[in-house]
């Protein structure tokens, strides 16, 4: 399963939803301490890219999530028809092992989602 691959893979997508949060809340701190019309404009225009830029890392993890849930359903499968305790040990391991990575891709997931609402907030707050 390559884990080790997998897992920094995961850790680098955190990373970068972290990095993206960042940078909208100074885009934000920006427009608020900002009267100038011109730099306000910009700044929306990044929170729209921002925006069309969270909907592949929502496609991406969605697909990730449906995968890894059919890892799961195959696991505990593995287990039902395990033949002996080597065996269900075996898919045990990998059971484990998928339910951690499900867990690690809910998390994204819920953190872009958070990150596509702010966004969505602001945009409309500079609409009005």
């Amino acid at each position: 399963m390559q884990n080790a691959d997998i897992g920094y893979d995961l850790l680098r997508a955190l990373i970068d939803v972290n990095s993206f949060s960042r940078s909208t809340w100074e885009g934000r701190f920006e427009i608020a301490s900002s009267s100038d019309p011109a730099k306000k404009r910009l700044t929306y225009e990044s929170v729209v890219g921002f925006l069309k830029r969270t909907e592949p890392w929502r496609e991406y993890i969605a697909n990730e999530l449906a995968v890894v849930r059919g890892r799961i359903t195959q696991a505990e499968n593995q287990i039902a028809v395990a033949g002996s305790p080597e065996d269900t040990a075996d898919a045990r391991d990998h059971l484990t092992t998928w339910r951690e990575r499900e867990a690690i891709y809910a998390r994204l997931q819920a953190s872009v989602d958070r990150e596509r609402a702010t966004l969505e907030r602001w945009k409309e707050e500079f609409e009005g």
